[in-house]
């Protein structure tokens, strides 16, 4: 079996920086941002040894996109290749109509 790879897009990497920063502010603790970003590090850990345990997005089934929810937040994926590809971090509260932008 071959190893699973983990990579962040562009996209997804800029969307962890701003829910960060938000935690941030709203908390007014890095620590606190840290801590989350953390936890989003830790849950897509399950992905290197089942990539395919995600539920399907069904906003972006057309796309095979598949997610895992931390806390609030859905961690949109897609699995091709032995790789694991980090699409979006979108927040449950928001409207899934974005998503396909």
């Amino acid at each position: 079996m071959h190893k699973i790879k983990i990579k962040w897009t562009a996209f997804a990497s800029k969307e962890l920086d701003n829910i960060s920063n938000y935690i941030a502010k709203e908390s007014q603790s890095d620590e606190i941002a840290l801590e989350f970003i953390k936890s989003i590090f830790q849950r897509t850990e399950q992905l290197e040894l089942m990539p395919q345990s995600g539920q399907l997005e069904p906003h972006l089934k057309e796309f095979k996109v598949r997610y895992i929810l931390e806390s609030n937040y859905k961690i949109h994926y897609k699995y091709e290749n032995n790789t694991v590809i980090i699409t979006d971090i979108f927040h449950t509260k928001r409207n899934p109509g974005r998503m396909k932008k």
